[in-house]
C-alpha cells in the first residue's frame, strides 16, 4: 500500500460520513503513459475520491448504508511531458440496491469520452456551483449531480430534476473554457446530450418509465416476481414509444447500456407471449444486440 493511500484510509476512519451522499470508488489507469511521476496519478485519484465522497451535495440526510454506490474509472491515453495535461475517458457506473433483496441494479453505465483536463499535481480540486474553475472541477461536479439525479429518479417520479438542472448549469458555465463534451457540436454522445435529453419535456415519459422500472418493477419482485416483471415490461413499452418518437435519442442508448444485460435473465422465466414482446421491443431499441435478447427463448 502506498504511503498516501495508507494515510488517506486512516484519515477517513476519523471523518464522520453521516449525511454525505456518495459512496464512490475511483480508479485511474494510464497504460501507455511514460515519463510522468506515478505520484501525480496517485494524488489525482486521492483528490477525486475526496471530491466525490466527502462533500455534502444535497440538503437531505443520508445514513452511511444509504449512500449512493458509484464507480469512476479513468483511463488516460495521453499525458503532457510536464505532467499537467491529460486526455482519456471516464467510465461512470451508478448502482442501486433493490428493495428487500441482495440484488443491485446498474442505473447508469456511461463512458465520457471527453476527459481532457489540466491538473496541477498536489493541488486540491476546488468545488463551485456558480463559477468555472477548471475542467476537472466542472466534470466532477457535473457527474456528481447526474449521479444524484439518476438515483433520485429511481425512487421518486421526476425526483432527480433539481440535480439534472444543476448539472446543466455546470455545463453552461464550462462552455467558455473551450474543452469538448459540453456542447451539442462536440458529438452526439456526450454530457450535453445526456442532460438535454433528460430535461427535455418532449421525452418526459422516458423518466417516468425509468421510475416505474425500478419502483413498480424491481422493487416489487420480492413480493410478486410476475407482477414486477410485468411492470418492467410496461416500462419497456413506454421506452419504445419514446424511441418511436425519436429513434436517434441518446438516452435510449444510455438505457440499453445500463439495462440490456440485466433484462435477459429476468425474461428467461417469463411466459412465451411476454418473451416475444420483450424480444421485439429490445431488438428495436438495441438492434446490434438482437441475438442476445433472442436468447431468452432458449
Amino acid at each position: 500500500m502506498t504511503r498516501w493511500l495508507g494515510t488517506l484510509l486512516l484519515w477517513l476512519l476519523a471523518v464522520p460520513v453521516m449525511g454525505q451522499e456518495l459512496n464512490c470508488t475511483v480508479n485511474i489507469q494510464k497504460p501507455n503513459i511514460q515519463g510522468i511521476d506515478p505520484s501525480v496519478f496517485q494524488n489525482m485519484q486521492k483528490e477525486i475520491f475526496e471530491f466525490m465522497n466527502l462533500r455534502k451535495w444535497t440538503q437531505d440526510d443520508f445514513k452511511a448504508e444509504e449512500r449512493i454506490k458509484c464507480n469512476i474509472n479513468i483511463v488516460f491515453t495521453n499525458g503532457s511531458p510536464g505532467g499537467d495535461r491529460f486526455e482519456g475517458t471516464m467510465q461512470i457506473q451508478v448502482i442501486r440496491p433493490v428493495l428487500n433483496s441482495n440484488y443491485e441494479t446498474v442505473t447508469l453505465n456511461f463512458q465520457d469520452r471527453d476527459m481532457r483536463i489540466n491538473y496541477v499535481p498536489f493541488q486540491t480540486v476546488q468545488f463551485s456551483e456558480n463559477t468555472y474553475i477548471n475542467n476537472l472541477s466542472s466534470i466532477l461536479t457535473f457527474w456528481g449531480y447526474v449521479i444524484l439525479g439518476i438515483d433520485y429518479d429511481t425512487f421518486g417520479k421526476d425526483a432527480g430534476t433539481e440535480f439534472f438542472e444543476k448539472a446543466r448549469n455546470i455545463m453552461n458555465l464550462a462552455v467558455p473554457g473551450g474543452e469538448p463534451g459540453w456542447q451539442a457540436m462536440d458529438g452526439n454522445r456526450n454530457r450535453y446530450w445526456l442532460v438535454e435529453n433528460l430535461l427535455n419535456n418532449s421525452y418526459a415519459s422516458f423518466r417516468s418509465a425509468y421510475y416505474g422500472y425500478h419502483r413498480q418493477g424491481l422493487d416489487a419482485m420480492h413480493e410478486d416476481v410476475v407482477k414486477g416483471r410485468k411492470a418492467v415490461l410496461s416500462s419497456l413499452e413506454t421506452v419504445e414509444k419514446v424511441f418511436t418518437q425519436n429513434p436517434n435519442l441518446f438516452i435510449i442508448r444510455v438505457f440499453t447500456d445500463a439495462k440490456g444485460n440485466e433484462l435477459i435473465p429476468m425474461f428467461k422465466k417469463a411466459d412465451p407471449a411476454d418473451k416475444q414482446k420483450f424480444i421485439r421491443i429490445m431488438s428495436r431499441l438495441d438492434p446490434n444486440n438482437a441475438s442476445k435478447y433472442n436468447s431468452v427463448m432458449e
